[in-house]
């Protein structure tokens, strides 16, 4: 199985397990998406709060190293907005981006997850504005994988 698919499947399986989250097929809590789509255009149906996994990016710290980077999103709409439930919407997101960095750790600890090794100084959560078009705001909690790069040439991989 490919490393996107393992990844994808593992916060999928979190997004299960959170009581707060509750995702099923037929009443879906996760979805794969990019931070723009959610802030120009929600999808129809989908049930909130929701737990949004980003394309994850990679860089080359060393000759040895490279870092990818992985984000997820928590968002909960909010129709009534007014400061106190913008507030309590942010508290909400807050609260589950803590909860999945806390679980994250506890599965790199136990050896149980897909992760190995993260560098928890790079361990991020911002707020997502609320929107008051979509009338939709959030989280986001972002970090860095640590993985072996080898810099050798698979010679098979080319025709020369």
């Amino acid at each position: 199985m490919s490393q996107n698919n393992v990844i994808e499947l593992y916060f999928k399986k979190l997004s299960q397990e959170h009581v707060d989250i509750c995702h099923r097929e037929k009443e879906p809590h996760f979805y794969r998406m990019e931070l723009e789509e959610v802030l120009m255009n929600i999808r129809s149906g989908v049930y909130f709060p929701f737990v949004g996994l980003e394309r994850s990016e990679a860089k080359f710290s060393s000759q040895s190293t490279k870092r990818i980077s992985i984000g997820i999103m928590f968002i909960q709409m909010e129709t009534k907005p007014s400061p106190e439930s913008i507030n309590s919407l942010y508290d909400l997101t807050d609260a589950l981006a803590d909860e999945f960095a806390r679980r994250i750790y506890d599965d790199v600890q136990n050896l149980t997850g897909p992760f190995t090794n993260i560098d928890w100084n790079s361990v991020d959560i911002q707020q997502i504005s609320f929107n008051d078009a979509t009338k939709i705001g959030g989280s986001r909690l972002v970090f860095d994988v640590i993985q072996t790069f080898k810099p050798t040439v698979t010679n098979s991989k080319w025709n020369r």
